[in-house]
């Protein structure tokens, strides 16, 4: 061969070579980027592009097609999720949704869409009624595997259901279901258990691009609901869509007072209602309207609480609360009865902790040393001091209260007070703890103060106004730098006080008749402590 023929042979074998190559970089470029030709829509998925074949790749990978999962059979949803399970080395995949010869659902979905071996996807289009087959292959990063084995599903569409679909306290809700195209009209059922409490054909008049609603003129009572719709076309009725159950709640449930209680001021308290923004509260003696007030919704937060300002006499009462959720009252809550009586005799050494005594304000403890060494148990607090005209209402008095409420009565406590003797020692009896001034002083109650110096003083608040009898005056009986006993006794109208058993006070006053008892102490500038060695109460 001479070298002309040799050099011509070599020209065309690099030739054929040099085409080779880029006929394989071609297959590549086009296993990928076939479907991505084509226009996408707002929603992330290609137009459809209706067409009588699918197209073919150059070059298939060798790896395993995925395995369909659903739908399959007839469903209902209009926005059908399709499921596959996931194939190892994948990065994404294909799927495609024809209904006869055309494709209605060209997309590529990312490996971020499988969990857990199960991959996802949920329609962004909204399918029509009819016959479907979809397929789905996978890219590994390269090429793409064949599809695998196409399913087949048949739409039945029926209205997905928005709302009431939970919790609910409004008694005439408004049903509200997506809006399908092609309805001539729509009917909903509504079920209590097994009672069918409404069956409405609903016009299309009542829908708008996208949503239906309907809301019935009878109210719902109480108690857990389920409901469907289904559509009307020119076919004839489609099926129902899945039940919905909603929870109606729109009457609180009492929690306090019921039975038998000893106080004259009971704490109401109830289960919140949702967008409830009132309550009215109700108690009657028998026939009669003891108390018919307003609370805000602000009273509650896990539940609802209101401090009555007026005592109750002691007696039997029945209540009842309702809430009101948008324009309109709800239904009252079945009436509960309780039983106001005179608090129990109680002794409390404080050796341990009580629970009957609750913390009005400042930081009260339990020790099992009590102040001066006396080696017993003992209630105590503290106070940094401040002027009493200090508007800081955290530093002007420190008191607590016993958890039941008393008419007649006789109290004892014992009493240490570390420093800044000056200023008051103070014991509540008939009063409300509840509701207080901004020094936190009681707004109600006959409140008793004394000095380590030797002064005394009784006064009364009387819902927050000072009633001009007061009783002041001084004794040798207190002792300044140690503990002191002081005992009140009030049966009706007569009240007497004693401090380390010798009687200081004897006066009749019929202002209140019962309430608290409970005791505390002021400070001014200084630090200073007080200490209660023990509390006795007998009833006369």
């Amino acid at each position: 061969m001479n070298r002309g023929n040799e050099r011509n042979l070599q020209k065309k074998f690099l030739s054929i070579l040099l085409m080779f190559f880029m006929l394989v970089s071609l297959a590549l470029a086009n296993s990928k980027a076939y479907a991505d030709d084509s226009p996408i829509d707002s929603s992330g998925d290609i137009t459809e592009t209706p067409t009588s074949e699918e197209p073919t790749l150059a070059i298939e990978n060798s790896g395993a097609s995925p395995s369909l999962i659903s739908p399959t059979g007839t469903i209902k949803s209009t926005n059908p999720v399709f499921t596959w399970s996931e194939t190892s080395g994948s990065t994404s995949y294909q799927l495609v949704v024809a209904k006869g010869a055309s494709s209605v659902i060209v997309t590529e979905v990312p490996s971020s869409n499988c969990v857990e071996t199960i991959c996802t996807y949920t329609s962004t289009k909204v399918l029509s009624d009819g016959a479907y087959t979809w397929k789905v292959r996978s890219f590994d990063g390269t090429t793409w595997s064949s599809f695998a084995p196409s399913l087949s599903f048949t739409l039945k569409a029926a209205p997905r259901l928005i709302s009431p679909i939970s919790n609910t306290s409004i008694t005439l809700p408004t049903y509200k279901w997506q809006a399908i195209s092609g309805v001539k009209k729509y009917h909903i059922e509504v079920y209590r258990g097994s009672t069918l409490v409404l069956s409405k054909d609903v016009s299309i008049t009542k829908c708008s691009s996208t949503s239906c609603s309907y809301k019935p003129s009878n109210a719902l009572s109480d108690g857990t609901y389920k409901w469907r719709v289904k559509v009307y076309k020119s076919s004839g009725w489609g099926p129902y869509s899945s039940l919905s159950t909603f929870v109606l709640k729109s009457i609180p449930t009492v929690i306090y007072p019921s039975s038998s209680i000893h106080k004259v001021r009971p704490s109401f308290t109830w289960t919140p209602i949702k967008n409830a923004t009132k309550y009215q509260l109700q108690v009657l003696s028998g026939n009669s309207t003891i108390l018919d007030t307003t609370i805000s919704s602000s009273a509650c937060s896990t539940t609802c609480i209101y401090h009555p300002v007026k005592a109750l006499p002691f007696s039997t009462f029945k209540w009842r609360i309702r809430a009101y959720i948008g324009s309109t009252w709800a239904s009252f809550s079945p009436y509960t009865s309780f039983t106001v009586s005179n608090g129990l005799a109680f002794v409390s050494n404080f050796d341990a902790e009580d629970p009957n005594w609750i913390a009005g304000y400042g930081d009260w403890s339990y020790s099992s040393d009590c102040y001066n060494g006396n080696a017993e148990g003992c209630y105590s607090s503290y106070i940094v001091g401040a002027d009493l005209d200090d508007p800081d209402p955290n530093s002007d008095q420190i008191n607590t209260y016993y958890d039941q409420d008393f008419s007649d009565f006789d109290y004892t406590m014992k009493i240490f007070r570390s420093a800044n003797l000056i200023r008051d020692n103070i014991i509540y009896f008939r009063g409300d703890p509840n509701h207080v001034n901004s020094q936190k002083s009681w707004k109600t109650g006959y409140i008793f103060t004394f000095t380590n110096t030797g002064h005394y003083l009784l006064y009364i608040n009387d819902y927050g106004n000072d009633v001009l009898t007061s009783w002041v005056g001084s004794t040798t009986a207190i002792n300044r730098d140690d503990w002191n006993t002081v005992r009140i006794r009030a049966v009706g109208p007569h009240i007497q006080i004693f401090i380390n058993d010798e009687k200081i006070l004897d006066v009749y006053d019929s202002t209140l008749k019962s309430g608290s008892i409970g005791f505390g102490a002021s400070g001014q500038f200084s630090y200073f402590e007080i200490h209660v060695d023990s509390v006795q109460v007998t009833i006369p």
